[in-house]
């Protein structure tokens, strides 16, 4: 696992053996999870990084930093993300007279390639810009939280948070395709992502894309590794982690503004994918909030 630097001074944090042990487990987790991050102290003018067998999300902590990959360069600031696949390599060199700063998120997981090359075919190449306040709120929450972690629960915490903004960048309404042909399955995650506040049914969304029922719930299987309802469902509860963090709103008025008319329903569907209730979780964020606040 990780990376090999040439050039430049670099912290890495491997995640602990029993904590990657419960992320294996996780029936949600385990299909995208952090297994280290790392800093580099840009300190000389340039340098090369290896990675190994595990993806990268490479962002600009401080300065702004030029990042090649193959023929390809990016400069990347506080607003990117870059991301690095499997045995691949990048170069960095730093454009300000200050030293900058980059930060590494290793991840893996069953489903981190498809992640990977969404995020890839979504943005300007490697290159995914934040947009999106709820992305970017993410993104800094996700900031606060790394360094922080020791305990298994930390960790989960950690890669929840980390789940939740790579879905968020991965099929965000705001991220729109400039190479390739937007497919069928992408037409449809995009209407779902915008009619998210609504109970819409398979038919529904094959007819969006103008599609058969059967037809597309064989396509967009096949493309994502989910049926297409239940991937609707998924993005209904990362919204709902949003406004359980961020809102003062009671649970059945979240559900409701999600679609749900049965707030046990809600809470039930909620339990299954987060591995726990949602007043457990809200509970659980807002006691952590406090911790961090007073570190």
């Amino acid at each position: 696992m990780g990376y090999q630097e040439v050039l430049g001074k670099r912290n890495f944090k491997k995640v602990p053996a029993e904590s990657l042990e419960q992320l294996y487990k996780h029936p949600v987790l385990s299909m995208l999870f952090i297994t280290g991050v790392s800093t580099i102290q840009a300190h000389q003018k340039q340098g090369l990084v290896r990675t190994a067998d595990d993806y990268l999300l490479v962002y600009c902590n401080k300065g702004k930093i030029k990042i090649s990959i193959g023929s390809a360069n990016y400069l990347l600031d506080k607003k990117g993300m870059l991301v690095v696949s499997m045995e691949s390599s990048f170069s960095y060199q730093n454009t300000e007279s200050v030293p900058g700063s980059l930060n590494i998120i290793h991840f893996n997981g069953s489903a981190a390639d498809r992640f990977a090359k969404d995020l890839v075919r979504n943005a300007n190449g490697h290159l995914v810009t934040l947009q999106d306040d709820e992305d970017l709120g993410c993104k800094t929450k996700l900031e606060g939280m790394l360094g922080k972690n020791s305990s298994t629960e930390d960790w989960l915490l950690l890669n929840r948070q980390f789940w939740h903004l790579l879905t968020g960048l991965c099929f965000s309404s705001q991220h729109k395709c400039t190479q390739w042909e937007i497919s069928k399955s992408e037409m449809a995650i995009r209407f779902m992502s915008s009619q998210i506040h609504l109970p819409l049914s398979l038919a529904e969304i094959a007819s969006h894309v103008h599609l058969s029922v059967s037809h597309f719930s064989f396509q967009f299987k096949k493309e994502t590794g989910y049926t297409p309802l239940d991937y609707f469902n998924q993005l209904k509860v990362r919204k709902a982690c949003h406004q359980l963090e961020n809102s003062g709103l009671r649970i059945k008025e979240i559900a409701s503004n999600l679609g749900y008319n049965d707030p046990l329903y809600f809470s039930r569907l909620f339990s299954k994918l987060m591995d726990e209730s949602p007043v457990s979780y809200r509970k659980r964020r807002q006691k952590k909030q406090v911790s961090y606040s007073l570190q």
